[in-house]
C-alpha cells in the first residue's frame, strides 16, 4: 500500500515539474514584438552587427548594421570576392524573414543548406559563418527590445 501511494505521489510531483518548466520553457522563449540589436565581436573588431524586427516570435524584418573581417567592411567594399561573401550574408539573414526565431536561427549553422557557399573569399580568407550571425542575433535576444 505504501509502495502504491509512495509511486502516485512521486508520479504527480513529476506531472507537476512537468508543467511548470513546460511554463517556464515557453515563456523563456517567447520575445515581445519590437525591434532587437546585437553583435558578435571578437577581439576587439565587431564582425556582426545585427538589427531585427520580430512579430509573435516571426522575424520580419532583419539586416545588418555593420559586417566586417579583419578590417575590411563587407557593406563598403567594391572587390568582387567582398561583395560575392555580403550576398551570401544576405542570403543567410533574409532566410529568416517569415520564420519563427525559436527554431529557425538555428538552421543557421549549416549556412550550406541556405545559401550557395562554394565562392570563397580569397582576399580576407573569410567563410560565411552563420555562427557569427546566431551569436549576434541571440546577444540581441539577450538585450531584450532596442525599440517597439
Amino acid at each position: 500500500m505504501f509502495k502504491g501511494l509512495r509511486v502516485m505521489l512521486f508520479v504527480g510531483l513529476l506531472a507537476m515539474l512537468l508543467m511548470v518548466s513546460s511554463a517556464v520553457v515557453a515563456q523563456q522563449w517567447s520575445y515581445e514584438d519590437g525591434t532587437y540589436r546585437g553583435i558578435f565581436a571578437d577581439g576587439s573588431e565587431i564582425q556582426v552587427s545585427i538589427q531585427l524586427t520580430l512579430e509573435n516570435n516571426i522575424v520580419t524584418a532583419i539586416r545588418y548594421r555593420g559586417l566586417a573581417y579583419r578590417g575590411v567592411d563587407y557593406r563598403a567594399s567594391e572587390d568582387e570576392a567582398i561583395v560575392g561573401m555580403l550576398e551570401q550574408h544576405e542570403e543567410l539573414i533574409q532566410y529568416l524573414v517569415g520564420k519563427d526565431i525559436r527554431s529557425a536561427m538555428d538552421d543557421l549553422r549549416q549556412p550550406g543548406e541556405i545559401v550557395d557557399t562554394t565562392v570563397a573569399d580569397t582576399y580576407t580568407g573569410a567563410t560565411l559563418r552563420g555562427n557569427k550571425v546566431i551569436s549576434a542575433i541571440r546577444d540581441a535576444l539577450s538585450r531584450g527590445i532596442y525599440s517597439y
